[in-house]
């Protein structure tokens, strides 16, 4: 399975953890491997009252990942950084469109989980 990690630095900030950047394969394996470096990185990575926060974090960026492979544009980023009190996960795609929610067909008021 093909992951490109483009780097990981040292926070810099006295934070104890770096910042992990990767380009997750644009097919089906990339959800599982987003997951699969989260936890990774944020074991490695966080303190122990962080630990709570990046395993919220996994499922979470499985959905991220997943809509941005859906209604996105290739290349798709992951960024991770590990902070001292939790975890910032950041997913991006290519897109210059802004995510629209679209009306639900029954009864054509917007729903939050019917995005376009």
């Amino acid at each position: 399975m093909d992951l490109a990690v483009h780097g990981q630095s040292s926070a810099g900030d006295g934070e104890p953890s770096g910042v992990l950047v990767v380009d997750p394969p644009l097919d089906l394996r990339a959800p599982a491997l987003a997951r699969q470096q989260v936890a990774g990185h944020g074991a490695a990575h966080a303190p122990d009252r962080a630990r709570e926060a990046v395993d919220e974090a996994v499922p979470l960026v499985s959905e991220l990942v997943t809509n941005a492979l859906r209604y996105g544009a290739a290349p798709l980023t992951l960024r991770v950084r590990v902070r001292s009190n939790g975890i910032h996960v950041g997913v991006s795609d290519a897109s210059r469109h802004l995510p629209v929610v679209a009306p639900s067909p029954l009864t054509g008021v917007p729903r939050r989980d019917e995005a376009c």
